[in-house]
């Protein structure tokens, strides 16, 4: 009995500690999530407020017959576009709007003016006649366009096409005997369906994410705001085309307690307008602004790391590479290296004994005779590099359904990696798996805790990292969202994203951004730490992929996520710079060097040019080498300003004391431009470098308690004596 109360109270204790996690927390909600919506017509209108670009709303077909009782779409239901003869009410049931009222009119003819500018585009109407019934268009241009309808097409609705393109000026309806007209209706533009949001109170509008494709059938989309519903301003066009989830800053941002979306149809029958996502977020956008920075307990050195491979890229064992290759010429800019290390290449399933235990052995089962990792790893480490150990596994090279026990088949692997690796302190850090997305949730998950649990019950520190995950959308098309893939309890050191500074542009195409843009990914650490802290998981984050294409090298890049290599070293150094003001452990740079292929997206990202082209240094390589000496054992300490025109970070020594200074203007173009900038500070400096151009002079002046500089988009090193 005692024993079945305590496992009753477990359970309890369990579900109560599940019931307290928050595994949305890293979500930041709209602002129109609790806004008053209301749409023109259709279903399903909270589809555009869910997060799930999958769901949509749909509006009704205004043509043929649902515009007619729409004002602002029949233009008949504003009595200023018509006139008719006598009094108007006499004919009031005919033109309000409601095809099940009517009038009987016993007049040879009536002549109905029309007082629009535009030419109709649609013309239907309902009667019950027992002659014919003439219908006479009369056009601007002076011809005429006559239609008859005959008593078999009573009670039903009927279109006129129109032949002409010039304004109707006139209608006249004719019939030898008394008729009912029922309704006559007309559109004389394209038909606007609209969705409308009222905001508790005046909301701040910096950063909208729109999700708005419509084919053919829509001309265009605009969207305003208003403070007061009645007077509106257009605050964008957008292109119904847009293949993507679109980033729209409003900068400066706005303030309004209303917005209204317009999706305007061509007046076709059956056509419907359909949006999929809207949301609304302030100038932080839905990564949140970033937290007061903290000064950092690891140095330059032990964070900036570079992605790496076997042999990197020559084919050949590091063991054969002079010291003017691989992980040696990458410790001119680093001490940390992350490598790929194939599952595949270690057992051919779950449960067999790897191939680095078997070498060690001597068995002739070896698959891959050239592969030494013992050898490899001790290479790197040689050079100086602490190495972050990518297990890694798909189901294009492992499948999934090899792994019949995920849990206990990752838990044997880890305790043979760990014992294998950990003696000699070979391996610092290890990710279960790279971006294993296409892993159903529930496998990857099994081999996670296995392998988390098998390394943590091992004698040696070996740092256990889950793949790269995010924390910000719950439907992203990556499917990799944290909570689906980590659950309650895994025992694992940290956090670990892949970030790169994209969005899609107006058009929907992929484009890069500058980093410190507030829709760029690189302020989604924000995210992940909230979740972390939130979930009572360790908030330590890592970045094990981070970086942008460009040309350079000799090499040309040519895809449309491209930069210039000049911007590559800028942005590279200012995303890793920020990355470490976040709180990040480690940032990895992707990749060591150009992938020999076409250019596509992160073929082009290296440091380096490919093996084709020599692995020649790219502007980035060199900017990173030149800053490497002066900053691998100072630490981040300070934001001393960070805003629209300047950021400046200061770096200190171990002892707190302020040893230098990075400062750069956050451009997204015309970054070579200089200006003069003011930085709050009381320091001698002792001289200011510019990371991409070393032997520039740069232009500053003392003044009291401030510097004057002259900066552009390139990261300056200002180094300081001491306080003046």
């Amino acid at each position: 009995m005692k024993k079945l109360f305590n496992i009753l109270l477990t359970l309890v204790i369990a579900s109560s500690a599940h019931a307290q996690l928050n595994l949305d927390a890293g979500i930041i909600l709209p602002l129109n999530i609790n806004a008053k919506m209301t749409v023109s017509s259709g279903v399903n209108a909270e589809f555009i407020r869910d997060g799930n670009t999958d769901t949509f709303w749909e509006s009704d077909n205004p043509l043929p017959a649902n515009f007619i009782g729409a004002k602002g779409q029949n233009l008949f239901l504003d009595d200023g576009n018509f006139e008719l003869p006598g009094n108007n009410n006499k004919y009031m049931m005919a033109f309000d709007g409601n095809t099940d009222t009517r009038v009987e009119i016993n007049q040879k003819a009536l002549h109905i003016k029309l007082y629009n500018n535009r030419p109709l585009k649609f013309l239907v109407l309902k009667f019950n006649t027992t002659d014919d019934l003439n219908i006479e268009l009369k056009f601007s241009d002076g011809k005429s366009q006559m239609n008859t309808f005959g008593p078999q097409q009573n009670y039903s609705l009927q279109t006129i096409n129109l032949e002409n393109n010039s304004v109707v000026k006139e209608i006249i309806l004719k019939s030898g005997s008394l008729y009912e007209l029922f309704e006559l209706a007309a559109v004389d533009s394209d038909i606007a369906e609209w969705i409308s949001f009222e905001f508790p109170q005046t909301v701040e509008i910096g950063i909208i994410m729109s999700n708005h494709l419509n084919w053919d059938g829509v001309d265009s989309i605009s969207l305003l705001y208003s403070n007061d519903s009645v007077n509106w301003l257009k605050l964008k066009n957008l292109r119904p085309k847009a293949v993507a989830t679109i980033a729209l800053r409003i900068d400066p941002a706005i303030y309004a307690r209303f917005l209204m979306i317009k999706v305007y149809l061509r007046p076709l029958p059956y056509n419907k307008a359909s949006y999929r996502e809207f949301a609304v977020y302030d100038r932080y956008g839905l990564f949140g602004k970033a937290p007061e920075a903290s000064s950092s307990n690891n140095s330059w050195g032990d964070s900036f790391g570079v992605n790496g491979i076997w042999g990197w890229g020559y084919g050949l064992p590091s063991s054969k590479l002079n010291a003017r290759q691989g992980s040696a010429k990458f410790s001119k800019i680093t001490s940390q290296a992350r490598n790929y290390h194939r599952i595949d290449w270690d057992i051919d399933k779950p449960g067999s004994t790897p191939e680095f235990i078997s070498r060690e052995k001597g068995t002739d089962s070896l698959n891959n005779k050239w592969l030494s990792w013992k050898e490899e790893y001790g290479v790197w480490r040689k050079n100086g590099m602490d190495i972050d150990a990518c297990i890694l596994f798909n189901n294009e090279y492992f499948p999934e359904k090899n792994w019949t026990s995920p849990y206990s088949q990752g838990k044997l692997y880890a305790g043979q990696f760990a014992g294998f690796f950990g003696k000699k302190s070979t391996i610092a850090l290890v990710e279960i798996g790279n971006e294993p997305w296409d892993y159903s949730k529930d496998v990857y998950s099994g081999i996670l805790r296995g392998m988390a649990e098998g390394f943590s019950e091992s004698p040696y520190n070996i740092k256990v990292l889950p793949c790269g995950l995010q924390a910000f959308d719950k439907y992203s098309y990556s499917n990799n969202y944290l909570p689906d893939f980590v659950l309650p309890g895994t025992k694992i050191d940290g956090l670990n994203a892949h970030i790169y500074s994209y969005i899609f542009d107006d058009d929907g195409k992929r484009s890069t951004i500058n980093p410190e843009d507030p829709r760029s990914e690189t302020w989604s650490v924000n995210n992940l730490r909230v979740w972390a802290l939130s979930n009572n998981f360790p908030n330590n984050i890592y970045v094990t992929e981070f970086g942008f294409d460009s040309d350079g090298g000799g090499e040309d890049c040519t895809h449309p996520n491209c930069i210039s290599e000049f911007e590559q070293a800028i942005y590279a150094f200012r995303q890793a710079m920020i990355f470490y003001r976040l709180g990040v452990e480690k940032f990895y740079w992707y990749f060591y060097a150009n992938v020999d292929w076409n250019s596509i997206m992160h073929n082009r990202s290296g440091l380096l040019s490919s093996y084709s082209a020599g692995f020649r240094e790219k502007l980035s390589f060199k900017a990173f080498k030149m800053a490497y000496p002066i900053l691998k054992d100072l630490y981040f300490k300070e934001v001393v300003t960070e805003n629209d025109e300047l950021y400046c970070y200061a770096l200190s020594d171990k002892n707190g004391t302020t040893r230098a200074l990075v400062a750069w203007r956050p451009t997204s173009d015309k970054h070579n431009i200089l200006k003069w900038v003011e930085i709050p500070h009381n320091y001698m400096i002792k001289n200011a470098i510019d990371i991409t151009k070393p032997s520039r002079s740069v232009s500053y002046k003392r003044e009291v308690n401030k510097v004057k500089i002259s900066l552009s988009g390139a990261p300056i090193i200002i180094q300081l004596r001491g306080i003046q």
